[in-house]
């Protein structure tokens, strides 16, 4: 597998996902996850990706209330 094919794979698994959802954090995750990805086989740098994206790493994994 290639990495575009990789990328489109984590789309289109996050893009379901996001759909089958109603908690809106896990929805905000999946929008992140899905911006980074598209960015990335776009070939954007890190500077131009939305705002929402560049901090989905800083993050993950740390549930707030």
């Amino acid at each position: 597998m290639t990495r575009d094919d990789a990328l489109r794979a984590i789309i289109s698994e996050a893009a379901s996902a996001r759909s089958a959802l109603c908690e809106n954090e896990l929805v905000i995750r999946l929008d992140n996850i899905l911006a980074l990805a598209r960015a990335a086989l776009e070939g954007r740098e890190s500077d131009e990706m939305p705002q929402s994206a560049t901090g989905a790493s800083a993050t993950i994994g740390h549930r707030q209330s």
